[in-house]
């Protein structure tokens, strides 16, 4: 992802993470309460299967829209991440021939 997107998504994410800071349900993994921010991030990664900064820019449209779900649907508790995946398109998986494909 180049630096100026990076910057771009980062000031996204600070904004709707502090949004939904207090929103958040409670874990108890998180005792102390839970991190609006660090939420977004790991359902970023979560559903495009490495971070944002590894991400390439022509998915920038897709994480912003990654951003804006996770914000607006915090109530859920379990399996936001499901329709996400389900709604982004991944690249085709490249599977190299063989030989033996060929006979």
């Amino acid at each position: 992802m180049s630096p100026e997107n990076t910057k771009r998504l980062h000031e996204l994410v600070v904004k709707r993470g502090t949004e939904i800071h207090n929103k958040l349900p409670s874990h108890t993994a998180h005792p102390d309460g839970r991190i609006g921010i660090a939420h977004i991030y790991s359902v970023i990664k979560a559903v495009m299967g490495c971070p944002m900064k590894e991400c390439r820019d022509i998915r920038y449209d897709e994480i912003v829209e990654i951003i804006n779900y996770t914000a607006d649907n915090v109530h859920v508790v379990e399996g936001l991440t499901a329709p996400l995946k389900a709604k982004i398109h991944k690249e085709p998986l490249i599977v190299p021939a063989t030989l033996d494909k060929f006979f």
